[in-house]
């Protein structure tokens, strides 16, 4: 309905038309691609000498960043079912000024358009404090090295929006009212709600001025000022905070003990101990969900550890037949954490375990040209506080329901049954809105993941071609109960698999959605970091370099490529559904990167040329499909781009630099499913032509 149409007169039928695609916003070029951004660094380092063989030193740094943000307007979705959240779960009321029907509307859409794009205001603030004491001593003609050091860090992540949604307020401003000779009432007659103005929803962009509402007599016209009253009353500015804390204590000693036939063996003993806090004090509209913005509970939370480990290195032989060096390395470290937090209003403390881990390393050069190395090492890893404790928070990625009517038909039968029998139409269900709601937060459930890695590779330096290189690493890294994030996107997927993909659904994963059982549509994915059975992650790294002069100058070329074989987390009852490798599931997973540089050198000036390269990736399809050979999946397409800089070093020990990523400027590929308001990842580029940056930097 038009802003200037006369409710007084009525709306007819023909006035309105089943919602389609051509209705939707397009709030694309609304949206900051890229963040206004201001920083400021300060760094200050000292060395003391105490003595011959003592010395003091203190390192402190603070950095200030400030940005802002612009998005869309806020999006109002009403839905008295609560498939928009239990916030929204209100009607715009059947006695409603501005509803013409006479029938509550328990749906109802509106963009902000009239309050404006929402604005954020980031202001960081993180300054890091590191002081100790080193020294050195020798016993039996042995060399002895020592260091305590003591470490703090503080971050304060202060935020403001404006033009965001006070959804308490809303719902008053869109229950009943009225009109009268003083102008416009939230309530009933004899019982008006002070303060408020009512709103007009269903009056278009501008919320209804010149608008003309019955009022007992000719009609009243809504004016302008009558419309920033009602934007005043359910408009407001969002705060929030969020604070990190670490305090960090280590001390080690290290030194030779004796001699074998390779060399002297060497040894390190220290211990450290960490502690991390943190809280999140979201507004407090959002904590009591009354927010247009995604709610979300307050964090808090902390972890402690403490270390202790020792590490040998054995230098068997050296210089004998086949044995130009063998090299044993040996560490182990004992590990104890602990972890406590808020789960809501309840303390609940964590006991992430107390490991013991061992690493093996072993360095064998046959001959001088060749270097053969094998590591072996147990992994431990503890869910961090925010990893137990972070508060749930909404999210709505842009995810396409596999149950949608166009990707219904191209379900397997056992995913079309689910569907059906989890209250979805024959066919599929309308899928009007791109986004999802999510819950995102802590599982203080989280037990640490553990396991193994190792790495198998060598090094050929050929002495026939001095300055190059070639190296090949293999390595495998397992892990059990290791800690993963699936998006919602991910779990649709798995839960509702398609018949192309030839996988069986997931219970596991279905355990995450919840659907209205009345029509079919997604009320919620939950989302967190779980448990999974088994990672395991397994790839080839290569590398050449080469390195020459000339009396052009010194150049260097350096060629690494990184090859996934596979990416596997068995996470449910078909463990091959969950291999990743090639796919976008809210993250990157390439098979293949690669980057190449070349570097010129001659007297003060330089010249450093890179290409950078990712293989395709897939995702399923949604608003925007670049499918091959008809396979239903979004491809990326392989991506390169150039990165050039050129520098000079300046006689006063500076150094200036001037240069661009991605020179020619390459835009970044379209992805459609679990991107936050635009359609690529940060991973590759930014769209919008290269970025042209220059530095200073100057030596003391």
């Amino acid at each position: 309905m038009n802003a200037g149409a006369n409710l007084a007169d009525g709306i007819q039928p023909a006035d309105y038309h089943l919602f389609n695609a051509t209705d939707r916003y397009n709030f694309a070029p609304i949206n900051y691609l890229q963040q206004p951004a201001k920083r400021t660094n300060v760094f200050a380092a000292g060395n003391f000498d105490i003595t011959d063989n003592l010395s003091a030193f203190v390192r402190a740094s603070y950095t200030k960043r400030t940005s802002s943000q612009q998005l869309a307007e806020v999006p109002l979705t009403i839905n008295n079912a609560g498939t928009s959240g239990p916030a929204w779960q209100f009607a715009v009321a059947a006695n409603s000024i501005f509803n013409p029907f006479g029938t509550a509307l328990n749906t109802a859409s509106y963009r902000m358009q009239v309050a404006g794009p929402r604005h954020n205001f980031f202001d960081y603030d993180i300054f890091s404090l590191q002081t100790g004491l080193e020294g050195n001593f020798s016993i039996a003609d042995r060399a002895f090295n020592w260091e305590l050091v003591a470490q703090r860090n503080d971050g304060q992540y202060d935020s403001r929006g404006e033009n965001y949604t006070n959804l308490l307020n809303l719902r008053q401003a869109v229950g009943p009212s009225f009109a009268d000779g003083t102008g416009l009432h939230c309530g009933v007659v004899g019982a008006i709600i002070a303060g408020c103005t009512p709103f007009g929803i269903t009056l278009g962009p501008t919320a209804g001025v010149g608008a003309l509402v019955p009022d007992g007599g000719a009609g009243y016209t809504v004016t302008q000022a009558d419309v920033d009253r009602a934007l005043a009353y359910v408009t407001y500015t969002l705060v929030d905070q969020t604070g990190i804390t670490s305090l960090n204590y280590s001390g080690n000693v290290s030194g030779e003990l004796f001699e074998l036939p390779g060399g002297m063996v060497n040894f390190a003993l220290g211990f450290e101990s960490r502690s991390d806090s943190i809280f999140y004090q979201p507004d407090a509209l959002v904590a009591g969900a009354g927010s247009s913005n995604n709610f979300s509970e307050p964090t808090t939370g902390q972890s402690t550890v403490d270390e202790w480990y020792l590490e040998f290195v054995l230098p068997i032989l050296k210089d004998v037949t086949a044995f130009q060096e063998l090299e044993l390395s040996v560490a182990v470290r004992k590990s104890d954490y602990s972890a406590s937090g808020l789960v809501g209003p309840v303390p609940t403390t964590s006991d992430p375990g107390s490991p013991t881990n061992r690493k093996f390393g072993l360095k064998w050069k046959p001959i001088d040209d060749l270097l053969i190395r094998y590591n072996w090492g147990e992994t431990f890893r503890a869910p961090s506080a925010n990893d137990l404790y972070g508060g749930g928070g909404e999210s709505f990625p842009s995810t396409s329901d596999p149950c949608r009517t166009t990707r219904f038909a191209g379900l397997s039968a056992a995913a079309q049954a689910l569907c059906l029998s989890q209250g979805v139409p024959a066919g599929g269900v309308l899928q009007l809105n791109g986004q999802i709601r999510s819950l995102v937060g802590g599982n203080s459930s989280l037990v640490p993941e553990f396991g193994s890695n190792r790495t198998l590779g060598f090094v050929y330096s050929p002495s026939w071609l001095e300055g190059f290189n070639i190296s090949v690493d293999y390595w495998d890294l397992k892990l059990e109960d290791a800690m993963a994030f699936r998006s919602a996107n991910f779990i649709l997927n798995a839960c509702y698999p398609s018949a192309a993909s030839g996988l069986s659904i997931d219970p596991l994963f279905c355990g995450f959605v919840t659907r209205q059982p009345a029509t079919g549509e997604i009320i919620v994915t939950r989302t967190s970091q779980f448990n999974a059975n088994t990672l395991a992650v397994r790839g080839i790294d290569f590398g050449l370099s080469y390195n020459f002069d000339t009396s052009w100058g010194a150049f260097r070329l350096k060629w690494d490529t990184t090859s996934t074989i596979h990416n596997i987390l068995n996470g449910g009852a078909d463990p091959s559904s969950q291999d990743v490798t090639g796919f976008y599931d809210g993250s990157p997973n390439w098979q293949y990167r690669s980057n190449f540089t070349a570097n010129w050198q001659k007297g003060d000036f330089d010249i450093s040329w890179t290409t950078r390269y990712m293989s395709d990736l897939v995702e399923g399809c949604f608003t925007y499909c670049n499918q091959r050979d008809g396979d239903g999946l979004n491809h990326t397409g392989e991506y390169a781009v150039h990165d050039i800089q050129f520098g000079w070093k300046a006689p006063w020990d500076a150094k200036i630099a001037i240069g661009a990523r991605n020179v020619f400027g390459k835009e970044p590929p379209i992805l459609t499913n679990n991107t936050f308001a635009h359609n690529f990842d940060a991973a590759y580029d930014i769209p919008g032509g290269a970025f042209w940056y220059a530095q200073y930097r100057q030596d003391f």
